[in-house]
């Protein structure tokens, strides 16, 4: 019948832990995570320019070490610092943030700051960013 009330019973399930079977994972099939390349930074003197080498990754785990010589190349030189990355194979954002910081204080102290051997994706990180307009980029 429409409208007549009916008794309803609440059903309660018992609550029962489930466990997630632990996948068994034979080691030949498993992939080995890839362990970031360590940063490999230099610097030497080229008459009163400084020159920044870096080598293998920039992200956020080596940027620091990047950070630390751009530091001390600025601290210690009073010309322009040029920041080679012929032999980077990858640069984040966090490698991208380090050369744009650098770039200011050079710019407040009234020296130059330029990036070599920016190409493929490093090139287009730094176009999508617009850091062209901050300081020289060069491919060769």
């Amino acid at each position: 019948m429409v409208g007549s009330p009916r008794s309803r019973r609440e059903m309660t399930l018992p609550v029962r832990e489930l466990a997630m079977p632990t996948p068994k994972v034979d080691s030949q099939d498993s992939p080995v995570p890839q362990q970031p390349e360590e940063l490999l930074v230099s610097q030497h003197r080229l008459g009163d320019i400084r020159v920044v080498v870096a080598k293998r990754e920039i992200d956020f785990l080596t940027a620091p070490a990047l950070v630390t010589e751009l530091d001390r190349a600025i601290r210690e030189g009073e010309g322009k610092v040029v920041v080679d990355l012929c032999d980077v194979t990858f640069m984040d954002s966090s490698g991208a943030h380090a050369l744009l910081d650098a770039s200011k204080r050079l710019r407040g102290m009234d020296r130059g700051f330029s990036v070599i051997c920016v190409r493929g994706s490093i090139s287009r990180l730094l176009e999508i960013l617009g850091l062209g307009d901050r300081f020289a980029l060069h491919t060769d």
